[in-house]
């Protein structure tokens, strides 16, 4: 059975041979603590940040996916309520903690959403005042968190490489806005990319094979980031598929495959491998159908078991 929070600071507690008014120290009082040990009261985000460094462990060590939810929503709720009264600058204080002491809660979405918004909200500041230097400082913080931009909020990645090209621009770092300026073309040229995948998926869903596989030759495939890029595959394999070109098929499908390594359990991967499987078996390799065939088999009920 799974320790509770109160449980896990106690252990933690006695382990370091700490006494809880020791412990506590002059950041809550004695009384608290054993509150919190017995499970009697939450403590807040601060306070589990202060015990944790205390005990020389992460705050994720003590919580729980439960007590994650309930300190997100509590913590989302306090930073709106000062996002919302233009307390920026407390908010980002507080972010920045806890990007170092709970990076599983930093990088919850509506957490990273405040932290996003409250520096495009100080720098826009800084920009009608025209201080582009202080503009600079939060658009470039944000280049901290620059790659999961990039892979949960593109649109956002583009607004801020644009942004970037004016203040640069404005404080003559040519050089440097020249950088963001291409960051920003090719951006646009990797949403397009994948918007146009979407396209050809959509082709193919409606069994119109032959038109999906035109659209597809016409996409810029180094431009595809790599879940693009096995739907890319997988849709032209498949297509080939339908069309009984087995051998254009499975060049596409096993290509597919490749990109699916960290997810290999799921209901696409099954039908990929189904796919590969019956190609193989009308080119009569029976060896490969069979070998892909218990690969689906496999896939469905991991996946099943995830």
């Amino acid at each position: 059975m799974e320790r509770t929070l109160g449980q896990k600071i106690r252990d933690e507690r006695k382990k370091n041979k700490l006494t809880q008014r020791e412990l506590a120290g002059n950041f809550i009082t004695r009384n608290m603590l054993s509150q919190i040990e017995n499970n009697q009261a939450k403590p807040s985000i601060t306070t589990m940040a202060y015990l944790a460094n205390r005990l020389n462990k992460t705050i994720d060590y003590f919580m729980s996916e439960e007590t994650k939810s309930e300190q997100i929503a509590k913590l989302a709720k306090e930073l709106m309520a000062d996002y919302k009264e233009d307390n920026c600058l407390e908010v980002l204080e507080r972010l920045e903690a806890l990007r170092i002491e709970s990076p599983s809660i930093f990088n919850s979405n509506f957490i990273e959403d405040i932290y996003i918004n409250c520096h495009f909200k100080k720098s826009n500041m800084h920009i009608k005042n025209g201080e582009y230097e202080k503009a600079l400082f939060y658009y470039e913080k944000l280049l901290e968190v620059e790659s999961n931009l990039l892979l949960n909020h593109e649109l956002i990645a583009y607004e801020l490489y644009v942004k970037l090209v004016d203040a640069y621009t404005m404080t003559g770092d040519h050089k440097k806005a020249a950088i963001f300026n291409k960051k920003a073309k090719e951006l646009i040229r990797r949403l397009i990319a994948s918007k146009e995948v979407q396209d050809v998926y959509l082709l193919f869903s409606q069994n119109d094979n032959e038109e999906a596989i035109k659209a597809a030759k016409n996409i810029d495939f180094d431009m595809l980031d790599d879940y693009s890029k096995a739907r890319y595959n997988m849709v032209i394999g498949s297509a080939y598929f339908n069309l009984k070109d087995y051998h254009k098929a499975i060049k596409y499908l096993e290509m597919s495959i490749t990109y699916y390594q960290e997810k290999m359990y799921n209901s696409l991967t099954v039908m990929i491998f189904e796919e590969l499987s019956k190609c193989y078996a009308n080119l009569d390799h029976h060896e490969k159908a069979v070998e892909y065939m218990k690969m689906a088999k496999l896939s469905y009920e991991k996946g099943h078991i995830h």
